[in-house]
């Protein structure tokens, strides 16, 4: 009787520790499983400043996020966000549907770059993204986005630019694809 005492109070006391540790670690594993999703859907390298994710209120808050551009647009910056802050309904949340009561974003800089074939950064990681969902099946686990109740929107600098602009007419399609690319996406697609 005096074994299996010990061996139970061996194992709670191991998963307290555990759960301390997941407390403790819940941020940087956060962080790191997220830079690693953002990469795998996009194909663009990414690094996250500071991941905090609330425990007592549902809160997600996201400092310095930086994506970069890949090899093809020239390897620069694409879009610098100094902080993205997230307040969710979890109970919206428990029953897989995405209810944001409260968005912050700062978005210091957002590049768009035309490579040398035609192409804009923000359209390749469009078509990359529409890629790996389809290649991803329909067995993932799917949550069905309800809203943003407040959008709390700060835009920094929008820099246009092409590889090689050779005339005013490929800055002026730059820029009117980059403009379509933003406002591309309705109400089925949010």
């Amino acid at each position: 009787m005096k074994k299996l005492f010990k061996w139970v109070f061996r194992l709670f006391l191991v998963l307290i520790v555990l759960v301390v540790l997941l407390i403790l670690f819940l941020n940087p594993i956060a962080k790191v499983v997220a830079e690693s999703r953002i990469r795998d859907q996009t194909g663009l390298p990414v690094k996250i400043g500071k991941l905090s994710i609330g425990l007592r209120q549902p809160t997600l808050s996201i400092q310095n996020l930086k994506l970069g551009n890949s090899a093809d647009f020239g390897g620069s910056t694409f879009i610098d966000i100094p902080l993205l802050r997230i307040d969710y309904d979890l109970l919206a949340l428990r029953s897989r549907r995405i209810h944001l009561n409260t968005v912050a974003l700062n978005l210091g800089e957002l590049h768009i770059v035309q490579n040398k074939n035609g192409e804009i950064n923000l359209q390749a990681v469009r078509e990359r993204a529409k890629v790996k969902a389809s290649s991803s099946g329909s067995g993932a686990m799917t949550a069905e986005f309800e809203g943003i109740d407040t959008l709390i929107l700060t835009v920094g600098r929008l820099k246009p630019r092409s590889v090689e602009i050779t005339a005013v007419d490929s800055f002026e399609q730059v820029k009117q694809e980059a403009e379509s690319a933003c406002f591309a996406i309705g109400p089925s697609q949010r």
